[in-house]
């Protein structure tokens, strides 16, 4: 993450396996402030990658977070300098990670195995229900005209630009 994550790009990177964040990041789910659905699951994976508290601050209260408070929390495994640095400094984590991974032939696979036991097919089936209610609560919100009400109310708050 070298740059801000917000919304969908927050919520994606609790399905990830490892995860930089440049200094400059941050992190923020501003979902109840638009009056838009959490989605991709993260009202269940969020909790269980900070814990409750930092969980409902975020979705509840659109709380922003920067990397530190994330590394904190457990989501991020390492906070590294912005800038040209970053990606490269990423790359070598990766690269030194796998070198440890055994013989390249047979890494691939082994991986795989040990990812399978991290997130089980259980887990997996977990995910994909808890996916399809959100989308459907997202459905109701829109029928409910809910969304619009919010941007509406928004809209009428932002400055107006001048002619």
């Amino acid at each position: 993450v070298n740059g801000p994550a917000i919304g969908e790009g927050f919520t994606t990177l609790m399905m990830g396996d490892i995860i930089y964040a440049s200094d400059s990041a941050y992190f923020w789910a501003p979902f109840a402030r638009f009056g838009v659905v959490p989605e991709i699951t993260s009202t269940v994976t969020l909790p269980q990658r900070v814990g409750m508290a930092v969980a409902a601050e975020m979705l509840l209260m659109s709380k922003k977070k920067t990397p530190e408070e994330m590394l904190r929390a457990g989501l991020i495994n390492e906070v590294l300098p912005a800038g040209d640095g970053f990606l490269p400094a990423v790359k070598e984590r990766m690269k030194s990670g796998l070198n440890l991974a055994g013989d390249p032939s047979v890494r691939l696979k082994a991986l795989r195995m040990f990812k399978s036991m991290l997130k089980t097919k259980e887990w997996r089936d977990r995910m994909v229900a808890q996916n399809r209610n959100e989308q459907e609560m997202v459905r109701q919100r829109v029928r409910d005209g809910d969304i619009q009400k919010n941007l509406a109310f928004y809209s009428a708050q932002m400055p107006q630009k001048k002619k």
